[in-house]
């Protein structure tokens, strides 16, 4: 989480262009994503399983209680702030950025998205994630 006190756009350009791999990564080391989860069932520590057609893998308890296994599933953005949304991880972290610096109009976020590699963002998506930002910090 230090490494977004001092966070600039240069730096933000910089992980923007990481391959997804690496930028999911980062994302862990910043605590944005879970490096590691516990069962809220058991207690237990949970492993990533990657299931074919899914986006993203799923938390999942392999414990065994009486002779039976946990088998508790927890989907992989559970609890993070990326939760729920429909954007990349990129553009969802990008838009944070320009929400909380506060220099961007609606047009320079889109213009500025789409230079730095990710999709043609519409207006209604941009007004709905700074509705939804303001809402999450008042």
């Amino acid at each position: 989480m230090d490494d977004l006190r001092d966070f600039n756009e240069a730096k933000l350009y910089k992980k923007l262009f990481l391959p997804i791999g690496e930028f999911e990564e980062w994302l862990k080391e910043a605590e944005l994503l879970h490096r590691h989860r516990n069962c809220d069932k058991c207690g237990s520590a949970m492993t990533l399983k990657f299931q074919a057609g899914q986006k993203h893998p799923k938390w999942r308890c392999n414990k065994r209680v009486d002779r039976k296994k946990c088998g508790r599933k927890i989907g992989y953005l559970v609890g993070t702030w990326f939760e729920g949304a429909h954007l990349s991880f990129k553009e969802i972290f990008q838009l944070s950025f320009y929400f909380c610096r506060q220099t961007h109009t609606r047009e320079l976020m889109r213009f500025d998205m789409e230079r730095s590699g990710g999709d043609k963002l519409g207006e209604h998506a941009i007004v709905d994630w700074m509705e939804f930002y303001r809402e999450v910090s008042h």
